[in-house]
């Protein structure tokens, strides 16, 4: 019996570790696009698991120089969540589309307001995370971090 359950336990902490968006991921200026601009002179993303959300920080420069910081905790789940603080949006639903696709909605008194669609490349290395809101139209290029 003990057996069985360490070898769920290694199972289930081998899938745990397998959801590709956890890591750090460094934005590759070069390889990005900022519509309308301008691009930040840096941006760190680490995503980390939280109970049963994804907790996302965000650090790095503005275009100007002002340091970033963001943090906040998805559940890709699919259901609207209500997010209170310094957003221009007041519901957000975060979907899981395949093992290494997700995707955004952002709502603002129950009108779509934006969205962004985050894929994981096959080979594990980069994020982009696409975005249309307003009329930002970005294109983040993130490469994973060793």
């Amino acid at each position: 019996m003990l057996q069985r359950v360490l070898c769920l336990a290694v199972f289930c902490t081998g899938l745990w570790a397998a959801d590709p968006f956890l890591a750090t991921w460094k934005l590759n200026l070069k390889q990005s696009k900022f519509e309308p601009g301008p691009a930040p002179q840096s941006m760190t993303v680490v995503w980390t698991q939280e109970g049963d959300g994804v907790k996302v920080t965000t650090t790095g420069f503005s275009s100007n120089g002002n340091p970033l910081h963001e943090e906040y905790v998805a559940h890709y789940n699919g259901l609207e969540t209500s997010k209170k603080g310094p957003w221009n949006f007041d519901v957000v639903i975060n979907r899981q589309i395949s093992e290494r696709e997700r995707e955004d909605i952002f709502k603002k008194r129950g009108a779509i307001q934006g969205t962004s669609k985050l894929i994981v490349s096959e080979d594990g290395r980069q994020l982009t995370v696409t975005w249309k809101y307003g009329e930002l139209r970005d294109v983040r290029v993130f490469d994973r971090e060793p």
